[in-house]
């Protein structure tokens, strides 16, 4: 989905998180709640689930700390019944970090934020109404690795920062694009997978960005759908495209394509 600024992370949302930091000490307790914020200096460690998240702009807050799920799950319910969810994690500021665990029913589940360089690592992301993974416009030189993201209604992995790295993730059976690079430039997708989703497995609006060495298969628009320029497509497999071919790109020249295999061969990979 384009969405270039996120109907519940508005400016007051920013102011928010200078007033709600203050509500949490340096060594945040490990029971968390709904609407939070773990400010810069903190890491957190869940001990139990948190659940039923609704209300307000974001469920959890994380202004450049360290959020360990531990394997536990973090989920937002429509329990005000106005047809509504808000956004799940958001991480905000500079550094921050989430890993090890599952984000539930969220509007988008996990949502970056901020000036970047956060990392989001062993994570599932699934069941949101939006995207599982949503990286803003200008929130740059992130790390996403080791994360599923699946049964989302819109993407997978949503790209609109820039020089953003999304490695070793799954992206399936969402709603439109599994990994959606739509914005920002120099981005990296590599050894990541893409199966079952409605659209295309990979798509690629964003220049100068790496597709190395994925595995697409049964998607139902193309497997990896190129759409600018000064891109490196290369070492994917594809297969099982509904779309028609598994590769494909508007412009063969001015991106490079390499080494790939594909099943269903198009004009720029054969």
């Amino acid at each position: 989905m384009d969405r270039t600024l996120s109907p519940r992370f508005p400016i007051r949302l920013v102011m928010g998180l200078a007033l709600a930091t203050a509500a949490l000490p340096a060594a945040a307790a490990a029971r968390i709640a709904c609407g939070d914020v773990l400010p810069p200096g903190t890491t957190v460690v869940l001990t139990q689930d948190v659940g039923s998240c609704d209300g307000g702009d974001w469920a959890l807050a994380v202004d450049g700390a360290v959020l360990d799920l531990n394997g536990h799950t973090f989920s937002c319910a429509d329990t005000d019944g106005d047809g509504a969810v808000p956004d799940g994690i958001v991480l905000f500021g500079r550094g921050a970090v989430l890993r090890n665990g599952t984000v539930r029913g969220c509007y988008a589940n996990v949502f970056l934020a901020g000036r970047g360089g956060h990392l989001v690592e062993d994570v599932v992301s699934t069941g949101a109404a939006e995207d599982g993974v949503h990286v803003q416009p200008r929130s740059n030189r992130s790390r996403i690795q080791r994360t599923t993201s699946n049964a989302n209604a819109d993407d997978g992995f949503e790209l609109r920062g820039s020089r953003n790295r999304v490695e070793g993730c799954v992206a399936d059976d969402n709603g439109e694009d599994g990994i959606d690079v739509a914005e920002g430039a120099r981005n990296t997708v590599v050894s990541s997978a893409a199966a079952r989703n409605v659209q295309s497995g990979i798509d690629v609006g964003a220049p100068a960005t790496r597709v190395l060495a994925n595995t697409v298969r049964d998607n139902g628009g193309f497997g990896i759908e190129v759409r600018s320029r000064r891109n490196r497509v290369l070492g994917n497999t594809a297969s099982g495209s509904g779309g028609g071919p598994d590769i494909v790109s508007r412009r063969c020249r001015g991106n490079r394509f390499r080494d790939n295999v594909v099943a269903a061969p198009g004009v720029c990979v054969r």
